[in-house]
């Protein structure tokens, strides 16, 4: 038994930190930094600055945050550990749907993924698509996706060529390629929710994953089959040294 319990509190273990606020493993793929929406703070903290000049921001639901923003209002919130390195691939991952669109065809929120020296983008959530501002402006109907349903939106940053590229639920393929980073948002920024006017609404998120220095690694899936054999393995042995015990 005590074998068992050994392989119950490691797999345990392995379980808890995917919901932790450090390095984790979320959606397939090991992150330096992730955060579940109840960990996103109401108030301000050392990992978040919450704005909420004309809206609110609360916990739902267990694990989800929503961020509501009065009509021609905003309400965001901004990460303190974000900080794209040089030379770098930094990459920023999103679960989230829109409950509510402000003045029609608006975004129901923006992420917002920003570099001091190379530039950044906002990925606009809108009715049915996606949209981006970038230094081509913005591009309207990029993509077609139900946004009031959740989805995982997923921003790459080069910052040696000064572009990014957005991945949408396949991690394999991405729906936008290689863009140039707008000039004009050169802050270090990774912000969720409305920042401005005419562009927010309600948005629930699951979680927020960064890495401010490398593209997230996959999780080889033998590593579950591995855990899923040691449960096996441990109550297989259980179930000998009880059975010994009755001979």
């Amino acid at each position: 038994m005590r074998t068992a319990r050994t392989f119950v509190a490691l797999a345990a273990g392995f379980l808890a930190c995917s919901t932790a606020a450090s390095a984790a493993v979320v959606n397939g793929y090991n992150w330096d930094n992730v955060f579940t929406g109840d960990q996103i703070p109401l108030t301000t903290d050392s990992n978040w600055s919450v704005n909420t000049p004309s809206g609110s921001v609360s916990h739902v639901d267990p694990g989800t945050i929503t961020l509501d923003s009065d009509v021609d209002g905003s309400v965001y919130i901004d990460s303190n550990i974000w900080a794209p390195a040089n030379n770098a691939t930094p990459t920023a991952e999103f679960k989230v749907k829109i409950e509510r669109f402000n003045d029609g065809e608006e975004s129901g929120t923006t992420l917002n993924v920003m570099d001091s020296t190379d530039g950044g983008m906002q990925l606009l959530l809108r009715s049915g698509r996606i949209a981006v501002l970038d230094n081509n402006g913005v591009t309207d109907n990029l993509y077609s996706v139900d946004t009031t349903q959740y989805h995982v939106y997923r921003v790459a940053l080069n910052t040696t060529t000064a572009t990014y590229s957005i991945y949408v639920d396949d991690m394999n393929t991405p729906v936008v390629v290689g863009q140039p980073l707008h000039t004009g948002l050169a802050y270090e920024v990774l912000r969720i929710g409305d920042p401005g006017s005419n562009t927010g609404g309600k948005a629930t998120f699951e979680y927020v994953a960064f890495n401010n220095s490398t593209a997230p690694t996959p999780v080889p899936e033998p590593a579950i089959g591995l855990l899923v054999m040691a449960f096996a393995g441990a109550a297989t042995l259980g179930r000998r040294r009880r059975a010994a015990k009755i001979a």
